[in-house]
Order: structure tokens, then C-alpha cells, then sequence
């Protein structure tokens, strides 16, 4: 029977190990559904990864299942932050890290749309269209959360776009780790650098014109029109959901400001 190790990175992510230690496996649970990245499939079937994308492709193209069924965008994401802890001088808690993932995220959206996540957001975020201009959310309607995420703009040839760009980096970057080669942060990015110019792709040199307080503001306040008008097309019926949802935020907000004068005080 298989044995459940603690859970990595985040509760939804599960590491299962056979009685003999044989066979490790990350599953990301959600909706009831499990998703395996190709990688950890082909371990699973003792197969190559190869193999894996030929037999997804089948499925696709017979009609079995749409793509947006069996992909999940943010295991890009996932990917990404694989490679880079394995920096020598990563720490997730200290501020250099944080700021070196957005750069590097900013590096990859520019690359991608000529565009840092931020301006993604202030650009695309518009509470007067539908689902507010996103093309995709978690769960089963947009939420406030949803919509200060630069990808959950991004149309399906730019996720396309974005997802092979980064397969091939993961292709390299596991060669460095089977040459035990150690990097530091900045020499990763000098190495994504190089490779984003070999795929003749724009570098991002600079900080862009819109900072993120500016993005998330408006993509909030359009939020703000949007659920308004979604509200009122539901007979101005609000779901026990959101009601709850407004209850936490404005329990939260009670507390930081009580936090804040107590600071004072002291």
C-alpha cells in the first residue's frame, strides 16, 4: 500500500511512495481531479516523456478530450520555480529571491507578448467584457483573485507560445543538473538571457512602464464594475459564496487596521 510523505510546497500537492521506495509521484489535486506534469507520467509508466506528448496528441486529435481539459497552466509556473530553487543562494523567505521571480517572470510575458505582467493586467483587464477579458480562472466563475494574474490574460497561442519556450528551457536546464553544474540566481538569468536571444525573442531590460500597485488597482476596480453588473443580470441575487467571501475580506481588513493602531500605541 502506498505512503503518504508530507505534503510539498502547497496542500494540494501530494508526494506518494511505494512500500519498497520505489516510485515517488507529485499529483496536484483539484475538482476531485488528479494531474500529473508529462514528466512524472512517463516515470509513472515507465515510458519517456516522448511517448507521453505522442499518446496526448492522439487523444486530442480523436476527440477523447479538448486541451483545455488535461492542461493547467499554472504548472508552468510550477516548472519554473523547480529550476530556479535549485540555485545555490536561493532562500523563498528573503526579498531577493521574490523579486528575482518576478523579473523572471516579467523576462518570460515579455518575451511572449512584448509586455511585463503588470502591463498585461492594466491593459487587458476590462470589467465592460465578458469574464473580464481573462481566459482562464480557477474554479467555476472569475473571482477577485483571478484577475490580478498576468497568464489568466494570455490568449491560447501565447500560452502555446509560452509553455513551448519554457519545455525547451526545462530541457536545459535538467542537463545542467546531470552535470552537476551549481548556479547562482544572476547567472541564471544571464543563461535565460542567452537562451531567450537564441529563440530570437525580445529581452526585457528594464522595469516596464506600469508598476504592479498600478495593475492590481485597476484590475480590482474593474472587478469591482464587473461583479456590480454580473450581480444585477442575476436579479441582484448575490451568492452565499461571495457574501462570505466580502464577510472575510472586511474581517481582515478590521484586524490589520486594529494591528496598525496597536503598533502606534505601542
Amino acid at each position: 500500500m502506498a505512503e503518504n510523505l508530507p505534503m510539498k510546497n502547497s496542500s494540494q500537492i501530494l508526494i506518494y511512495q511505494t512500500e519498497r521506495g520505489q516510485t515517488k509521484i507529485e499529483v496536484l489535486l483539484e475538482n476531485e481531479n488528479v494531474w500529473l506534469t508529462q514528466k512524472l507520467m512517463a516515470e509513472l509508466f515507465q515510458t519517456t516523456k516522448q511517448n507521453i506528448s505522442l499518446h496526448i496528441q492522439n487523444i486530442y486529435n480523436e476527440g477523447e478530450l479538448p486541451p483545455e481539459a488535461t492542461v493547467k497552466e499554472y504548472l508552468t509556473v510550477q516548472k519554473i520555480t523547480d529550476i530556479y530553487a535549485t540555485s545555490i543562494d536561493y532562500d523563498p523567505t528573503v526579498e531577493i529571491s521574490i523579486n528575482f521571480f518576478k523579473t523572471v517572470q516579467n523576462k518570460l510575458h515579455w518575451a511572449i507578448t512584448g509586455k511585463t505582467a503588470a502591463e498585461i493586467i492594466y491593459l487587458r483587464a476590462d470589467g465592460s467584457k465578458p469574464k473580464m477579458g481573462l481566459t482562464s480562472w480557477r474554479g467555476d466563475k472569475v473571482r477577485k483573485t483571478d484577475v490580478t494574474i498576468a497568464k489568466n490574460y494570455l490568449n491560447e497561442e501565447e500560452l502555446s507560445a509560452l509553455n513551448n519556450l519554457v519545455e525547451q528551457y526545462l530541457v536545459f536546464a535538467e542537463g545542467q543538473a546531470m552535470r552537476r553544474i551549481l548556479m547562482h540566481m544572476n547567472e541564471w538569468l544571464e543563461k535565460l538571457n542567452g537562451f531567450l536571444e537564441l529563440n530570437d525573442r525580445d529581452i526585457l531590460e528594464h522595469a516596464g512602464k506600469i508598476s504592479h500597485g498600478m495593475a492590481k488597482e485597476l484590475a480590482e476596480s474593474e472587478y469591482n464594475k464587473f461583479n456590480i453588473e454580473r450581480i444585477r443580470l442575476n436579479d441582484g441575487k448575490e451568492s452565499d459564496f461571495d457574501k462570505v467571501v466580502k464577510q472575510i475580506e472586511t474581517k481582515a481588513k478590521r484586524i490589520s487596521k486594529n494591528k496598525g493602531k496597536n503598533r502606534k500605541n505601542d
